[in-house]
């Protein structure tokens, strides 16, 4: 019982590190396939500003959203990792405006498990000025399948929705190298 305990406590520990492998590597499906879906999103009054929504509306879909890039970031007020990274989201939007391509690519978070007084407060804390969904009911991870936060999508909209790069753990990259990596997988040219 003893061994099955130090087993148990070992792979918890190097769970995080096994996490790591994967960490910045551009997405690419085994069969080729980049295809992403077309999330349903909860909407929220930063939704409706943002992406022109009716003013009633409770969700929406990534396909609505005016871009040609989304970069997608789950995360989770209880989430450490989450926010270590906070800051540099909030300077990666701050970078989009400045470079003027804030209309190009829309930077989107969505807080899994926390409501909306959870996503608000992680939202004031770090400043930021991109949509930040509460989705206490974590719809969009039922969607997308069990991944840990923080992980981070960006994908090119169209006919179909393609994958481009993903990014699972904390992105150890500056703001500025994470949005050339962005910029780089997704084809956009400044």
């Amino acid at each position: 019982m003893k061994r099955v305990r130090i087993r148990l406590i070992a792979f918890v520990l190097l769970l995080p590190l096994l996490a790591a492998s994967f960490v910045a590597a551009p997405a690419r499906a085994a069969s080729g396939d980049t295809g992403f879906p077309n999330l349903e999103l909860p909407a929220n009054p930063d939704a409706v500003r943002d992406f022109g929504l009716a003013a009633d509306a409770t969700s929406f879909h990534l396909s609505d959203i005016p871009a040609e890039v989304v970069v997608l970031e789950l995360s989770s007020y209880f989430c450490g990792p989450c926010h270590e990274e906070a800051p540099k989201l909030a300077r990666l939007q701050e970078l989009l405006v400045l470079r003027g391509l804030s209309k190009r690519v829309k930077l989107v978070g969505v807080a899994l498990g926390d409501n909306a007084e959870l996503a608000g407060r992680f939202s004031a804390k770090y400043a930021f000025t991109h949509p930040y969904l509460p989705d206490p009911d974590m719809h969009v991870l039922a969607q997308l399948g069990n991944l840990p936060v923080p992980t981070l999508f960006v994908v090119r909209l169209g006919e179909p929705n393609r994958l481009v790069f993903r990014q699972i753990g904390l992105f150890e990259e500056t703001p500025e190298r994470m949005l050339d990596l962005i910029l780089k997988a997704a084809d956009i040219s400044t």
